[in-house]
């Protein structure tokens, strides 16, 4: 019986690790978007339907990146195209999409701007 369970903890472990790893190209498709610029930009013109070089609102909306984006949570969308619209026209060209940072770069969190207080900085000073 012990040997069952062990077995058992054993291949799930390994098919966990398996499942984890499955993904060769380091995208590491978790919902988290595309790993650097270049790649999103490619993802964000996919959506340009008419051709015209650029992705209006409607467009971006219809777009797996968008239904991917308000998967996670509603109006994540609106929020994102908000953003990569540089010059508020309603439409995002290649040099707008190329210009977003890569996921985890963060702008300027962390860089003092908030009023919140980092780790420690509740603790009195001695």
């Amino acid at each position: 019986m012990i040997k069952k369970l062990i077995t058992i903890s054993v291949l799930s472990l390994g098919i966990a690790f398996v499942a984890n790893a499955a993904d060769k190209d380091g995208d590491d498709k978790k919902g988290k978007g595309a790993p650097d610029p270049a790649k999103r930009a490619a993802a964000i013109m996919k959506a340009d339907a008419d051709g015209d070089g650029k992705v209006s609102a409607e467009e971006f909306g219809k777009s797996k990146m968008a239904e991917g984006l308000n998967k996670r949570k509603e109006g994540s969308a609106d929020a994102f195209f908000a953003k990569a619209d540089a010059d508020k026209d309603g439409s995002i060209t290649k040099e707008e999409a190329e210009s977003i940072p890569a996921r985890g770069d963060g702008g300027d969190k962390g860089k003092g701007k908030g009023k919140g207080k980092g780790k420690g900085d509740d603790k009195k000073e001695s």
